[in-house]
């Protein structure tokens, strides 16, 4: 059988994971900015978080692409790489 490397897998679950926690302080301090301006600073404000949310998203469907990438590769006794990348 095989031994797969799967160190690069477990490094971009890493970083996103990273990248999400300053993702999440972003939020959060955005969204405490908005609970004290006035109505039309919080709309802006409104507008900011839900792009950082949108962001969130994103982030969050290429952790679980990451998380899938690397059951795959713990399970198999085969070459694997990401998605996208060549080997």
């Amino acid at each position: 059988m095989l031994q797969l490397d799967c160190g690069p897998i477990i490094q971009k679950i890493q970083s996103l994971t990273e990248q999400m926690w300053e993702l999440d302080n972003e939020i959060e301090a955005c969204e405490a900015q908005a609970l004290l301006k006035p109505l039309p600073r919080y709309f802006t404000l409104q507008k900011e978080a839900d792009r950082l949310l949108k962001r969130q998203r994103a982030l969050q469907n290429e952790w679980n692409n990451a998380m899938n990438d690397l059951a795959i590769c713990r399970s198999e006794g085969q070459e694997y790489r990401l998605q996208g990348e060549e080997i």
